[in-house]
């Protein structure tokens, strides 16, 4: 004979599908309020590797204009050196009079402090150039500016590399547009217009 049991035994109940289709859509928004704040994070991290290069310009820049009496505000182009590889002097800065619209070799000089690889990031498919002197905002000595820009020789083939390069532009613009005078967004680029002072024009 069975012992007596005390109270009724309840058989046990799995969730309904009403309850996993409200636990599926509440973990669906919870993701999609979270991946926007967590690919912008992402690509601020990566920002900030263009972002140490572009101080580390503004210092060779500031070299430049003591150590050799340039001044910054002149037509000055900083391009590839032509002549290297990667670690090679970086910078070459062209010296133009106000008359000329190109440099020859003669005008070309080597700016210490940093190297060519440091203009292109070819992992993040972004590109870096400097100049001063080359525009109407950049005439007043010690004004210069700085282009990042999405570079399609990174990214030819990868539209998904290209977005990204252009989220770093845009993370790139977004942390420094502060600090500048003036800025221009376009598509996949973005300038910025400084003063090695850091005063306001």
């Amino acid at each position: 004979m069975n012992a007596p049991t005390s109270g009724r035994h309840r058989p046990q109940r799995g969730f309904t599908l009403i309850e996993l289709m409200m636990a599926v859509a509440c973990i669906g928004i919870l993701a999609s309020l979270a991946l926007p704040s967590y690919q912008s994070y992402v690509y601020r991290a990566k920002a900030s590797e263009v972002l140490l290069v572009i101080d580390k310009a503004r210092t060779a820049l500031a070299a430049l204009q003591a150590e050799r009496g340039v001044s910054i505000g002149r037509p000055l182009i900083v391009s590839f050196n032509p002549s290297g590889g990667p670690d090679e002097p970086a910078l070459m800065g062209c010296v133009l009079p106000a008359a000329e619209l190109s440099c020859g070799n003669s005008g070309m000089r080597p700016v210490t402090g940093m190297r060519q690889r440091e203009l292109d990031f070819p992992h993040l498919g972004v590109h870096l150039a400097v100049s001063a002197g080359d525009s109407y905002m950049t005439k007043k000595p010690g004004q210069f500016k700085i282009t990042v820009s999405e570079e399609p020789r990174f990214n030819q083939g990868s539209p998904a590399k290209r977005d990204a390069a252009r989220q770093i532009v845009l993370a790139v613009h977004h942390e420094l547009k502060s600090a500048a005078f003036a800025s221009k967004l376009g598509t996949g680029s973005a300038s910025l217009y400084f003063n090695l002072s850091g005063i306001q024009p």
